[in-house]
């Protein structure tokens, strides 16, 4: 389907275009990264910078390569947010 390669192409290109640099300093919720090791979308210094400048950060490296979310071994993420979110 012509139509969902384009909006792959154009998905991936605005993931690759954000830019959180002039915000990510100024975060002060806790925040939670999740990142599979494997992810060949997201360079892991995108991941790994944010876990050093957001002071409540906390990095988690997952198993798998696959970048969304809904791919992939989805049991881990169901797993870490819910204990994330009920943390004080």
């Amino acid at each position: 389907m012509p139509g969902g390669r384009w909006r792959s192409a154009r998905s991936l290109e605005l993931t690759h275009s954000i830019d959180i640099d002039a915000l990510i300093d100024k975060l002060e919720l806790p925040t939670l990264i999740l990142r599979r090791q494997g992810d060949r979308t997201i360079h892991p210094r995108h991941s790994v910078a944010p876990d050093e400048r957001i002071p409540s950060a906390r990095l988690v490296l997952l198993d798998g390569n696959a970048h969304m979310p809904w791919f992939g071994d989805q049991d881990a993420i169901v797993e870490h947010v819910p204990r994330f979110l009920a943390e004080d």
